[in-house]
């Protein structure tokens, strides 16, 4: 739905992803964190780690972009979240694919390191990621 009287838009990009009892959710909490967030209220952005939030949080083109992992009992929603003005939505989504491709064929061992580490240490302070405990143990 578009409405020119609305000035921010919101969307998503999302896949299916592996419900919370797959092994393969702790990849994707990898990927989530490799993605990363931005928010230009808190002015966040541009301080990540993440090319995806660095690129959002310097060009100042969304409100907010927090990538996506929920996990369901059989099944899993993995993408990216969105507000921003409705005049840079094709750059943005473009943007999001292509880091999100990237993710399957160019990723440096730096950026798996430091994802890996923002996981455990979401999980070790109670962020989230409540479930990868239990997986770990499995």
């Amino acid at each position: 739905m578009i409405d020119d009287d609305i000035p921010l838009a919101q969307f998503a990009i999302a896949f299916n992803g592996a419900s919370w009892t797959d092994l393969d959710s702790i990849p994707l909490m990898v990927m989530q964190a490799m993605l990363g967030s931005s928010n230009k209220i808190i002015g966040d952005g541009k301080h990540m780690g993440s090319e995806l939030a660095q690129r959002f949080g310097i060009n100042e083109v969304a409100k907010i972009m927090m990538a996506l992992n929920t996990n369901y009992k059989d099944t899993d929603l993995f993408g990216t979240y969105v507000v921003a003005k409705q005049d840079c939505l094709d750059d943005l989504a473009y943007a999001i694919m292509y880091e999100t491709t990237k993710l399957a064929c160019r990723v440096s061992e730096d950026d798996v390191t430091r994802a890996c580490n923002q996981v455990t240490a979401n999980a070790s302070f109670g962020i989230g990621y409540i479930f990868f405990f239990f997986l770990v143990s499995l």
